[in-house]
């Protein structure tokens, strides 16, 4: 999609749009100023920390902070994210024990997640069918 004034226009006219339509939001107003601002501004995307999220969703806190500072040295490209990579054959593009350790860890976080969102979607609508 080329990055024409256009396009430019039309992204205005849609911010403004959800910003009018988050300030009309009874829940949102109610906000202290401070967090309405930061989250109107872009400031931040979640309107509680990730930390606390993670609590909520039954996951200990030490273990959310062991798991989000082990995915982060993976995605981000600080020098010592490639520590020692080639040692342990890691982002290579073969398979390894040590990549697979991290997939799966991945994966039974994520499906940790899934239930428990599951769990609480059946709680918030109690009506819905299983599928």
């Amino acid at each position: 999609m080329p990055d024409t004034a256009e396009h430019q226009r039309g992204f205005g006219v849609q911010a403004d749009d959800i910003k009018a339509r988050l300030l009309g939001n009874p829940f949102f107003v109610a906000l202290p100023q401070k967090q309405r601002n930061k989250l109107i501004n872009g400031g931040n995307a979640y309107l509680s920390s990730l930390e606390e999220i993670a609590v909520r969703a039954g996951v200990e806190l030490n273990t959310f902070r062991w798991l989000y500072r082990l995915f982060s040295s993976q995605v981000h490209g600080l020098p010592l994210s490639f520590y020692r990579m080639a040692d342990q054959n890691r982002g290579r593009g073969i398979h390894s024990e040590s990549e697979e350790g991290y997939t799966l860890l991945c994966i039974s976080f994520a499906l940790t997640l899934l239930v428990k969102t599951r769990d609480e979607m059946k709680i918030l609508f109690p009506v819905a069918k299983d599928a």
